[in-house]
């Protein structure tokens, strides 16, 4: 998935870069991937052990 990541990762910021001619509306759009992270990161609920029953 890095490896993806790395090789696509440019690709939005070529095509905004060509449609606004600056490298701030994508830089932004991209800022929301962890913030969206972290938000869900706090919300999640911490995992309990499962109950084995003999």
């Amino acid at each position: 998935m890095g490896v993806v990541g790395s090789s696509l990762g440019p690709l939005p910021f070529g095509v905004g870069y060509d449609l606004f001619h600056s490298y701030t509306p994508v830089i932004l759009v991209t800022l929301t991937f962890p913030l969206v992270g972290l938000i869900c990161s706090l919300i999640a609920k911490k995992p309990r052990k499962a109950q084995l029953e003999a």
